[in-house]
């Protein structure tokens, strides 16, 4: 059962998972075979040091790729550094990001703060959305993104369009052969002979710029994984055995969980406008409301940590890295998953049924043994 499910998560979230895959995971996972086929890793620190003749997908807190990846490049963590060349696209998340590294195709990153290095060429188009970028190199067409203070220091061939930049600045090496279309509360000091095309200035009125639909789902994907990253290892800090006996009782008995999961919802969505008949009733249904949310909330980390647990096996005896690695790896797959329409939505709600039925699971086991102790 537990295969199928991660089976079948991976091939909603990712479409070329059908292929042959090489799945590793470690505390400190360490890649420095060549390998002819898609590598899937997780670990609490990943550093590649050899080529993969086909995808990478990979999810740590620390992650240092070097080596050649001769398809695309799927990565997450707090820190993720690419280097040596992506004949593909490359999408990275990340706390940190610095990019050293050749990229052939497209080039995607969403962080706090990301350093594009000055030996780095995109192939393609770039994009991008973070608080603080510097960005050195050269790319090969269009970029476009979102920034709070954006250093440009590269060369562009094609077009740039900011989409909302809080502060835009120019180095010394600066040069954007196309036009260059910037949203913002106030207008650059943009030198000469940096801008070859035309310089559009679109004054920013709105708290934050009008996104698309698909712009709305990419900027609140990257949200939802770091928040739920940062929440996720704090849980497993301080309620470790919890994590661990929600998860395994969720994957040991699966349609169970999701009908108790489904119930707990249910009971919880029906009681809280039942409260509000009566004044007595009002700070009930306020923490019926809240519980619920809670429940929400929380059963997305357990529903990452159940893909994780899916891959990668961890017990008591893990360590916390390896922990983490397994996390972020499901954590990821959780969030594409939102990407995929209709199907992936569906497999996130039940996933996340299976995660709030096995914590009920668990929290009413440790109830019991508290009684036989009479503790409570």
């Amino acid at each position: 059962m537990k295969k199928i499910i991660a089976l079948f998560g991976l091939v909603l979230s990712f479409p070329l998972f059908a292929n042959a895959a090489t799945f590793q995971s470690g505390e400190e996972l360490y890649i420095s075979e060549t390998t002819d086929q898609d590598v899937y890793g997780a670990g609490g620190i990943v550093q590649l040091g050899s080529n993969v003749n086909g995808d990478l997908l990979t999810a740590g807190g620390m992650v240092n790729l070097d080596g050649v990846i001769f398809e695309d490049l799927l990565g997450a963590g707090g820190q993720v550094d690419v280097n040596g060349e992506v004949k593909g696209d490359a999408r990275v998340l990340g706390g940190s990001i610095d990019v050293d590294a050749l990229i052939g195709g497209d080039l995607i990153l969403a962080g706090g703060e990301v350093k594009i290095d000055s030996e780095t060429v995109v192939g393609a188009d770039f994009a991008f959305a973070t608080g603080t970028m510097f960005m050195n190199g050269k790319v090969n067409g269009n970029v476009q993104g979102y920034a709070g203070m954006l250093t440009i220091n590269g060369e562009i061939t094609g077009d740039m369009n900011l989409l909302g930049v809080e502060e835009l600045r120019f180095g010394p090496d600066a040069k954007i052969n196309g036009n260059l279309t910037y949203t913002s509360k106030k207008t650059a000091e943009i030198p000469e002979n940096v801008v070859n095309g035309e310089v559009v200035y679109k004054k920013q009125i709105l708290p934050s710029p009008p996104v698309t639909a698909g712009e709305f789902i990419a900027g609140f994907s990257v949200y939802s994984f770091l928040s739920l990253l940062v929440l996720g290892l704090l849980l497993m800090w301080l309620f470790r055995f919890f994590g661990l006996d929600s998860t395994d009782r969720a994957l040991d008995s699966v349609f169970r969980s999701m009908g108790i999961g489904f119930l707990v919802i249910l009971v919880a969505i029906v009681l809280t406008p039942l409260t509000l008949i009566s004044i007595v009733g009002i700070p009930l249904s306020a923490i019926l409301l809240a519980s619920l949310v809670i429940i929400l909330y929380l059963g997305k980390v357990y529903a990452a940590m159940i893909i994780g647990r899916s891959l990668v096996k961890i017990d008591q005896k893990s360590g916390y890295l390896k922990m983490l690695g397994s996390y972020s790896l499901g954590l990821l797959i959780f969030v594409l998953l939102t990407f995929v329409p209709i199907v992936g939505w569906i497999l996130r709600c039940l996933l996340v049924l299976l995660a709030v039925g096995g914590m009920t699971l668990s929290t009413i086991e440790q109830f019991k043994i508290l009684r036989k102790k009479k503790l409570v």
